[in-house]
């Protein structure tokens, strides 16, 4: 991979208690796993890092595989985010590649025959017969993977947090709408979309609603002062009030 992904919200938080030597230690083996596409080898975590290092560095070294590369069944040193991101790219890179193959059939899809054709045939369809689903439409994704790249893909909010709990609710809901007893997903996307929108929607109690704060905004908003304020103003004009009415007399 020439390219990875950083986050730098979930590696500043993931790396907050590093000192400054492991944390150049870290983001070296990081690199050394993303051009490997894949798990190091114990022989070669020192070799990433500059081969010849002195006590402190061999100690920062330790750290860090102990800690972001634990070593797997297959005696190689695993990072969960890398395996998960480098799958990603795989994936993509298998689609892109698809579509590229196929391209030269977009032109023949879209011939005047063809489409000619196509018409014909639909208007000789029953009327009965149910419509076809969207291309692409699918009632589940394959793993929860696919559903952290689609949340990536649409920008939706916190896409890790949001991907997993919505993985997680589906998975054990069997994909249903409902509490399991509605009708089956048809397009899991469409149902993302619709959860990313609750998300931002529930984010936003705490702002404005049809140009009217919320009660939780106010209290937010509320300054003590304000009204300690206002109540010796309301006073100072009662006094002045009361002194002209006197002076009149």
């Amino acid at each position: 991979m020439n390219y990875f992904p950083l986050h730098i919200g979930d590696y500043t938080s993931d790396t907050v208690g590093l000192t400054i030597l492991e944390d150049g230690v870290y983001f070296r083996l990081l690199r050394a796993y993303y051009k490997a596409e894949g798990p190091l080898s114990p022989e070669s975590l020192f070799l990433h890092c500059g081969g010849r290092l002195t006590v402190v560095e061999k100690r920062a070294v330790n750290r860090i595989v102990e800690f972001f590369f634990p070593i797997g069944e297959d005696g190689l040193h695993h990072n969960n985010r890398a395996d998960q991101e480098i799958e990603s790219y795989r994936r993509k890179t298998v689609v892109n590649s698809e579509n590229g193959r196929h391209g030269g059939l977009a032109k023949a899809r879209n011939s005047p025959e063809r489409n000619a054709s196509e018409n014909l045939a639909n208007q000789n369809q029953n009327q009965n017969q149910e419509p076809i689903a969207k291309e692409g439409a699918r009632p589940r994704p394959q793993n929860q993977s696919e559903v952290l790249e689609y949340f990536l893909e649409r920008h939706f909010p916190d896409p890790h947090a949001e991907s997993e709990k919505f993985w997680n609710h589906y998975e054990a809901n069997g994909w249903r709408q409902g509490k399991g007893t509605g009708r089956p997903i048809k397009n899991w996307k469409a149902c993302a979309n619709q959860w990313a929108a609750r998300h931002k929607d529930f984010n936003n109690l705490n702002t404005t609603r049809n140009g009217n704060q919320t009660l939780a905004t106010k209290r937010a908003n509320y300054n003590p002062q304000d009204t300690i304020d206002s109540l010796v103003a309301a006073g100072r004009e009662i006094k002045a009030g009361s002194e002209s009415g006197h002076s009149g007399a």
